[in-house]
């Protein structure tokens, strides 16, 4: 990658336009599961939150994995191996759907996806949503979905958005974005490049962190460089037609900071030398008549990753690791309109997913699998009350299950339904309610890998199942739009990790804090949310939310008081307000509450302190020669606030960055 930042540069001369007006922009349709073309479908009922362009507009983050503060309910954390996942609720992040233009992005070996590799600039919404109730997100829907959809040219003509930010750290950022629509057609290109030495460590980290540098801020193994390059097009041939295409690339390498335990011998010392995914996906639409629509959509998935394992000095590598993996997806939506406002629509979801493995020079090992769902689901809108029920049957097949040869051919099935509702009171005041049940079945990674040594593979380990539940209230005028929800989550055989107990079979007093994936008998997590927007058409920019949240479980008859990672209680605020000459000072609050972590020595819960960042933005916005620009500075963390996101993981400090955007 030696030589990307000078054909990025070279890409970016190229590009002579971008974002032009939000007028002349929308969500592309095709790629939204959710969305009923022309007709005036109700939308499924769960509570969800969404982040528009408006928004994303002011974010100025360079990944998906910095947008924590912009989701409410929605934790984005590292792991120790340095994947930056999602929570949402406190479901874990390998019981919801990561989605993009309705392909998969999840990798289906581990049920998840690094979201440091997925960039922003071809962002034109993403939505949250916080229950799993429709049948068209297809299996392993457990705890919700996050769902981008980039976006398309409204009316004729060429845009473009250039971008270039520079982040302490050594963070250097260039993107840009050219989109056009001629009649029948229209297209989006983005690329984006994002190199940073690492990230900043707080002045009031301890002198007693291991494996960290005292001669240097930058948190040790914290480097990333990552290409990304997006294109699609869409192609309407005839009226009720609609074709889309679009091509992913992402070329990544990065390091992982190791956890700091104070006497842990067996933390990660890993950089990814070579990351590399391809996804190609294909998106349709087509009226068969007045009252019926079949959507597809199609994707074609290669990811490829190395991870090299290290010493602790980082001098010498210790175990290579090579993954490739190849999946192919399909939706088949047929939807048909009963009578006026009432759908019945029928759905079919699946992905074969091939995963090889290759450690040091020892044979590869092989793993597979084939999940499914068919569903169907029922919507209805009359007066008003909104509604939906469906239901679906889920399946999973594992024909190669590496070593573990008595597994090959294991089969995995359940059923799942749900049920929601909206009645507006008034115009102003509506309240809804869901239930769902869904099932998540292991993945292969869970089940049979030892993850380079740390883990401790688990063939026995059964499917998770969980009951969501929430009641809301959403009051919206044009003042305030101000939202309620309570919610529960009931899990059954919940998939949590352990330390291996000194009476299991496999346990090696060598190895006293090796790890496995364990059925948890039962598990709870209930909580209550609110959010509100103050004045959202105006220049004034106010809004902010809050999820407070218990969790508790059972295992084998014992109490659980404590599950990983579900903070009691989760708080944002933002406070801008834009002038007439292009000014926009902007104030960010985000809180965290305590939490607790699994401790890999012990084998005991410890409690993680609560946490407060306040971030400053300021932005300028002129015209000239009929061109849109900005010129913005923004200060994370001011009080350079010492925390930890993760046991052993310490946050970022006090961080500095400034850029500027330019419109066509």
């Amino acid at each position: 990658m030696r030589k990307i930042s000078i054909y990025i540069v070279f890409l970016c001369l190229l590009f002579n336009s971008a974002f032009a007006s939000k007028d002349t922009l929308r969500v592309y349709r095709l790629g939204d599961i959710v969305v009923s073309g022309v007709q005036s479908t109700p939308q499924i009922t769960a509570s969800s939150s969404v982040i528009d362009l408006k928004m994303l507009s002011i974010t100025d983050v360079k990944s998906f994995s910095e947008l924590q503060l912009y989701m409410p309910s929605t934790m984005v954390r590292t792991n120790s191996r340095g994947e930056a996942l999602p929570f949402i609720r406190g479901a874990g992040e390998r019981q919801m759907g990561l989605f993009l233009d309705g392909a998969m992005m999840n990798i289906p070996w581990d049920n998840r996806l690094d979201l440091n590799i997925v960039s922003t600039e071809i962002i034109g919404r993403v939505k949250v949503e916080k229950n799993s109730n429709s049948a068209l997100w297809g299996p392993n829907i457990l705890g919700g979905v996050i769902s981008i959809s980039s976006y398309e040219r409204a009316s004729d003509g060429i845009g473009g958005n250039i971008k270039l930010q520079y982040t302490d750290g050594g963070g250097k950022y260039i993107s840009a974005s050219n989109d056009g629509k001629f009649g029948s057609f229209n297209y989006l290109t983005a690329v984006s490049y994002n190199k940073a030495d690492g990230f900043l460590m707080s002045k009031d980290a301890p002198n007693t962190l291991l494996h960290q540098s005292q001669s240097s801020r930058l948190r040790t193994n914290s480097d990333l460089e990552r290409l990304n390059i997006f294109i699609r097009s869409e192609y309407k041939p005839m009226q009720g037609t609609s074709l889309g295409l679009s091509y992913n690339l992402t070329t990544a390498e990065k390091g992982v900071p190791s956890e700091e335990y104070l006497y842990a011998k067996d933390a990660r010392f890993w950089r990814y030398s070579d990351v590399n995914r391809n996804v190609v996906t294909f998106n349709a639409e087509q009226y068969l008549g007045q009252n019926i629509i079949f959507r597809t959509t199609l994707w074609g998935d290669f990811f490829h990753q190395q991870i090299d394992a290290y010493d602790s000095t980082y001098s010498n590598i210790t175990t290579k690791q090579k993954d490739n993996d190849f999946t192919f997806g399909n939706r088949f939506a047929l939807e048909y309109e009963v009578f006026e406002k009432n759908y019945l629509t029928a759905v079919f979801n699946s992905f074969y997913s091939l995963h090889k493995e290759k450690i040091d020079n020892n044979a590869e090992n092989e793993f597979s699998q084939f999940t499914y769902s068919a569903g169907l689901e029922y919507k209805s809108s009359y007066k008003d009350i909104q509604f939906a029920a469906g239901a679906t049957y889920d399946g999973c097949v594992t024909p190669k299950t590496g070593i573990y040869k008595d597994s090959e051919g294991e089969t995995f099935q359940d059923f799942g339904i749900f049920v929601g509702s909206r009645y507006y009171l008034t115009d102003e005041i509506s309240t809804y309610a869901n239930i769902s049940r869904r099932t998540r079945f292991p993945t292969l990674r869970e089940a049979y890998s030892g993850a380079l040594g740390k883990f401790i593979p688990n063939p026995d380990l059964g499917a998770e199942t969980g009951l969501l539940v929430d009641w809301g209230v959403n009051y919206a005028s044009e003042l305030i739009n101000l939202t309620f929800t309570a919610f529960g989550s009931f899990y059954d055989d919940l998939i949590i990790r352990i330390k291996v107990p000194k009476d299991h079979p496999l346990y090696n007093p060598q190895y006293p804090n090796m790890r496995m994936r364990d059925n948890l008998a039962e598990a709870t997590v209930y909580g209550a949310e609110i959010g509100f927007d103050l004045l959202p058409n105006s220049n004034i920019l106010l809004e902010g939310n809050a999820t407070f949240m218990k969790s508790e479980g059972k295992e084998q008859g014992k109490e659980v008081d404590h599950l990983e990672y579900k903070p009691e209680l989760q708080a944002s605020v933002i406070a801008g307000y834009r002038f007439d000459f292009g000014l926009t000072p902007q104030i960010e609050l985000e809180h965290i509450g305590k939490q607790y972590a699994l401790n890999a020595i012990s084998g005991n819960f410890d409690e993680l302190e609560n946490y407060t960042l306040l971030n400053f933005r300021i932005g300028y916005q002129f015209n000239l020669y009929g061109n849109n620009f900005e010129i913005f500075a923004r200060i994370n963390n001011i009080t350079d606030e010492y925390y930890l996101t993760q046991i052993g993981l310490p946050g970022y400090g006090r961080t500095f960055s400034c850029g500027i955007s330019i419109r066509y």
